[in-house]
Parts: structure tokens; C-alpha cells; sequence
């Protein structure tokens, strides 16, 4: 028969395991949990006295004193490493500087922290036209569009996006959509599909919403080719000297746009989003307390999780945030 003070010992572990298990390992799970949950894709904002870029899908540090271009050669020279020009209205990347750099994907066309405090330079989509019209007259390749929070706070999360049509919720597959320009930037209207489809001898853009909106069709120069208000869905057929078509989308849950689509001619039309992959909401950028946000990078990932999203990339002022 076993003694009172063997018992007691047995008692006293079954105790501490019990503790463990109700005050220690609750506290460890959420963090473990919710990367599992959403996507990280580590990065950081490359933070210069003037001129600001994201770098996505890094893990060394980039010195922000260096040249504009060493900066993004120093983002790009890693592994999968994608260099974004922030805010560009806000700063001195105005379209010839924009037009001297090489390597970087594209630039910020909506940055919604911006936003509350000028709408105005919020919006740079001129720009991002300008931009794309001087490359299509060289010949050279199309630069994409990001609508971003920007957020700084926990109120912030949420007032822009971008959603990726990707193959799969890893992050080489996400890194893989957002290189090709697999993606379109909103506020708040969600797209469901944009379509190339054969139209006699020349080619139709079919865009299709999940609910109805104002829909855009332009071309080089931002110029209007099209408007529908208040449809599901709106087709355009090209003629073959328009450059690129994108499309814009606005309602009364705001604005979206997409990328363009590259016309060659009446009968050449790439388009980015043929491959049909599933849509996976992502941010990629915002803040936590390592540089200026508000909130500790657990809580910022619960709070995108909890609004939906499949990705996050972290952009700390000239910090490399990793989990």
C-alpha cells in the first residue's frame, strides 16, 4: 500500500501539470495558433529622409542612407526579395525619377493612412498612369498598383487592402501572384473575376463584382474608354492601340482597382488574372511597436485574422520584424 507522503507527491505533480496546462500553455498557443492561420511574409519599410520603400520577403536589414537604386538593388538582391515604392505622392518620386529606377514591382496607388490627411495625395493612380505610359511607349515592362493601410493603430487595419489570385496560401505562391501582377488593390469592392476573351478578331475585358458597382475601363493615359453604373459585371472590346486597359470600380463601399492589362495589339492582350486561382486577402503594409505602431505584432496579426485576411507583411520603419 502506498504511503501518505507518496501520494502526496503524486498530488503535488498532477497540480503543477494541471497549472501548466490551464495558465502557461494558453498563453503560448494564440501566437503559434495564428501563424498558422494567416500567411507572414517578413519585411520592412526602408525608411530614407524623404523617399520610403517596402521591402517584402527579406531578412537583412537595408540601409536607408544609401542611393535610391543601391536600396532597391540591396532588396532585390535577396532571395525573393520585392521592392515597392511607398506613398510616391508624398515624396520626390515623381514619374522621371520613378522612370530612372529599375528592379522595383510597382508603387503604392492608394495609401490609406495618407488619406486622413489629404485624399488628394492619397490617390496616385495619375501618376501610376503617367508611369505606365512612358513604359509602354519604351517597350518596357508595366509596374503594379498597391492599395495599402499603412496602419499604425488597431483602428487603422482595414481601410485598404490588396487581394491576390494565388495558387496556393504559401508564401512563394503569394510572392509568386503579386510578381505577376496577380492581384487587384481595393476599399472595399471585391472583384470576382477579369476575364480576355476572343470578340470577332480583336478581344473582350469582362470584369464581373460580387456586388454592383461603377465600372471604369481605361486606357494609357488614364484616359476613359468606358463607364457602366450600377452592374455586376462590364465588357470592353479592345482595339489594339490603347496600350494597356485597367479597370476601376466604385460604390458606396469605396473603390478598387486592378492592373493593367498589357494590349499589344487588337488580338494580344495579357492578362493576369487568367489562371483562375482562389482570391486571398493581404496587407502589405503596416506597422507595430518595434518602429511606430501601436500594438505588439501578436495582437496586429489577431487583428487581421480576425478580419479575414490570408497575408501579412510587416513593415517596420528600417526594422526587419520577424515572428
Amino acid at each position: 500500500m502506498m504511503k501518505k507522503s507518496g501520494i502526496k507527491r503524486i498530488w503535488a505533480v498532477m497540480a503543477a501539470l494541471l497549472f501548466v496546462a490551464i495558465a502557461i500553455l494558453p498563453a503560448l498557443s494564440p501566437a503559434a495558433s495564428a501563424q498558422e492561420e494567416i500567411t507572414l511574409i517578413i519585411s520592412e519599410e526602408c525608411t530614407g529622409e524623404i523617399v520610403h520603400l517596402l521591402g517584402l520577403n527579406i531578412s537583412t536589414h537595408v540601409d536607408p542612407k544609401q542611393p535610391l537604386q543601391d536600396r532597391i538593388d540591396d532588396i532585390i538582391a535577396q532571395e525573393g526579395g520585392m521592392a515597392i515604392a511607398a506613398h510616391p505622392m508624398v515624396s520626390t518620386l515623381v514619374t522621371p525619377v520613378l522612370l530612372s529606377l529599375h528592379g522595383y514591382t510597382g508603387i503604392e496607388i492608394y495609401n490609406a493612412e495618407v488619406a486622413e490627411t489629404s485624399r488628394l495625395l492619397a490617390d496616385a493612380t495619375a501618376r501610376w498612369d503617367a508611369l505606365n505610359s512612358s513604359l509602354v511607349l519604351g517597350g518596357q515592362a508595366l509596374k503594379w498598383g498597391f492599395a495599402v493601410d499603412d496602419a499604425h493603430q488597431g483602428a487603422d487595419i482595414g481601410r485598404a487592402w490588396i487581394v491576390a489570385m494565388a495558387s496556393g496560401r504559401g508564401r512563394p505562391a503569394i510572392m509568386s501572384s503579386l510578381s505577376r501582377g496577380s492581384f487587384y488593390g481595393t476599399t472595399g469592392p471585391a472583384i470576382e473575376d477579369v476575364e480576355v476573351a476572343a470578340s470577332g478578331t480583336s478581344r473582350k475585358i469582362t470584369v464581373t463584382l460580387e456586388k454592383a458597382g461603377n465600372i471604369t475601363f481605361r486606357k494609357m493615359g488614364g484616359v476613359v474608354v468606358k463607364k457602366v453604373y450600377s452592374s455586376l459585371s462590364a465588357a470592353y472590346t479592345v482595339t489594339g492601340c490603347e496600350g494597356y486597359v485597367r479597370v476601376e470600380v466604385s460604390s458606396p463601399e469605396g473603390k478598387a482597382w486592378t492592373q493593367p492589362l498589357r494590349v499589344r495589339n487588337a488580338r494580344t492582350v495579357s492578362n493576369p488574372y487568367a489562371a483562375g486561382d482562389p482570391w486571398l486577402k493581404g496587407s502589405v503594409h503596416c506597422h507595430t511597436r518595434a518602429s511606430d505602431g501601436e500594438l505588439e505584432f501578436d495582437e496586429v496579426v489577431a487583428r487581421h485574422i480576425a478580419l479575414g485576411y490570408d497575408f501579412l507583411a510587416i513593415t517596420d520603419h528600417n526594422v526587419v520584424t520577424v515572428p
